[in-house]
């Protein structure tokens, strides 16, 4: 705590995710990710941690007593989930914490923009991958995909993506060049 430059970058890691969520609590899926809520495992000890009201506001919009993270590995998760977390999120829902008073939010340094109408869970999102550099998960080369949810419901995905990997059908699709927006050479798949 003592390295305000290092402390205050830390806390920016956990709040990103917040930042960059759709309204219904979703991150956007880029890069063959789940269009999960694992992230929000760590809200609630982050809150404590650096007393920030904007994670509070984010536990208590999201974290309902009867939450269960969506992931790939929901169990690696779980094992963060203990007496103390409890606590914590338990303080953070019973803390006064005021909705954030801005909707759009740019990430410079990785070419991310979000656009939202609003915080509700009826409100329309639209998270942009702008990035042009392939740094990505998965080292992912393509860009400008986009993610959009509105009225609770995700509506665009990344294409090379769904809400789930438990869809044995799609399994072709998914590795296929042309199911991730990107350019076929000689109509082959890369």
């Amino acid at each position: 705590r003592d390295d305000k430059e290092l402390w205050n970058k830390l806390r920016a890691m956990y709040e990103a995710p917040l930042r960059q969520s759709h309204p219904g609590g979703h991150t956007a899926v880029f890069n063959s990710t789940v269009y999960g809520t694992d992230w929000q495992v760590f809200m609630p000890r982050a809150a404590e941690l650096f007393d920030s009201d904007f994670l509070r506001w984010g536990v208590r919009r999201f974290m309902k007593a009867d939450f269960i993270p969506v992931a790939k590995d929901i169990s690696r998760f779980k094992k963060h989930m203990d007496g103390h977390w409890f606590q914590a999120r338990d303080a953070a829902v019973q803390a006064e914490a005021p909705e954030p008073d801005w909707i759009h939010c740019l990430f410079p340094e990785s070419g991310i923009a979000v656009l939202r109408s609003g915080w509700t869970p009826d409100d329309m999102c639209l998270v942009l991958d702008a990035n042009l550099a392939p740094w990505g998960g998965h080292a992912y080369p393509g860009r400008l995909s986009f993610d959009f949810s509105a009225n609770g419901m995700a509506l665009v995905t990344n294409p090379g993506s769904y809400l789930g990997y438990t869809s044995s059908e799609h399994t072709k699709w998914l590795d296929q060049t042309l199911s991730h927006n990107t350019v076929m050479i000689g109509g082959q798949s890369q």
